[in-house]
């Protein structure tokens, strides 16, 4: 399964001068020859969704929730408004930060709005709320892929992460996705996900056999990322290979080395359902945002991009002495 042609039908001239942009304004900054290019993000990342109806341990949202008066939906209009501000340079919408998607019921509405602008469209979900009529509204909305959260094959194995979800929904949910598929005659992609935990470690093996016949396209097996580490130790593999952190007698600490330089803060940004602009998708707790007000026009997007609160960030990260801690919890 090829994403270039997928790609290649969101070029614009437009996109293709911005991201060469993007890259040169990358590697010049990254040697030190100048701080950033005027050019737009290539991708975006949205929040349908600021909450959720599961409780995973290591979740930001499932270890805190949300109460009802901080639950916010990203509306039609707001997004409206981040296409008017980005759509005509970026090529990417990436529909999912730290809430549930699919708990916004104007999901599929969004996502139609961003394929009338010839952008490539991601959604990562649960799969909790995905009945045959929610399938096919997603399916028909244009969607490329679909990134579908299984971190287990039994009820025992899932629900131990997944607190308060049922692993036999996901199986449900990717029955009717690939039924739609089928009917539609869609050529999106059914990516299933599955975090390496020590809790579904037998399950491996059996998933990379069987994804197929669960109705997956694609399967990715992933790391987990620490946020809180009284409780690291239930789900960090027993293999310490399939972890992204090595642990001593002061805590978790990630293997791989803190880099002096980041792209994503050059190619992309993420937009919060409170209507924020964020740095990147490991800004958990909306710390750094580029905007001090929830943006209400298309114009006040675009000034968070060009803030100087966002040059200054990237120029810390940049920087030999990289203060930020979200930094260190990076993949």
């Amino acid at each position: 399964m090829s994403l270039i042609g997928p790609y290649l039908r969101t070029l614009t001239l437009k996109r293709v001068i911005n991201s060469a942009c993007c890259c040169l304004s990358f590697l010049l900054s990254r040697h030190g020859r100048v701080r950033f290019f005027r050019h737009y993000p290539t991708f975006v990342s949205v929040e349908p969704a600021n909450y959720c109806q599961l409780r995973c341990p290591q979740c930001v949202v499932g270890i805190e929730g949300r109460k009802v008066e901080q639950r916010r939906l990203l509306q039609p209009d707001a997004f409206r408004q981040v296409l008017d501000a980005l759509g005509d340079y970026s090529h990417t919408i990436l529909f999912f930060f730290q809430g549930e998607p699919t708990l916004n019921p104007d999901l599929a509405r969004l996502i139609a709005m961003a394929k009338e602008q010839r952008l490539y469209t991601i959604v990562s979900t649960n799969a909790q709320l995905i009945d045959r009529q929610l399938a096919s509204q997603l399916v028909g909305s244009g969607l490329d892929r679909l990134i579908v959260s299984m971190d287990g094959l039994s009820e025992e194995s899932y629900a131990q992460y997944r607190r308060g979800g049922s692993v036999e929904r996901v199986r449900e949910a990717l029955c009717w996705l690939r039924q739609e598929k089928r009917r539609q005659h869609s050529a999106i992609i059914i990516e299933l996900q599955c975090l390496r935990l020590k809790t579904n470690e037998d399950d491996w093996q059996e998933l990379s056999r069987t994804y197929r016949q669960l109705g997956a396209d694609k399967l990715t097996l992933k790391t987990m990322q620490i946020e809180d580490e009284t409780s690291a130790s239930l789900f960090l593999p027993t293999d310490e290979r399939h972890s992204r952190y090595t642990r001593t007698d002061d805590g978790y600490h990630r293997k791989r080395r803190l880099r002096q330089s980041c792209r994503r803060l050059w190619s992309g940004c993420v937009i919060s359902a409170e209507g924020y602009m964020l740095p990147c998708c490991y800004d958990k707790h909306l710390s750094f945002r580029f905007n001090t007000q929830p943006f209400r026009t298309a114009h006040e997007i675009e000034e968070a991009w060009f803030s100087g609160k966002a040059e200054r960030f990237r120029s810390k990260v940049i920087s030999r002495d990289n203060p930020y801690g979200i930094c260190r919890n990076c993949q």
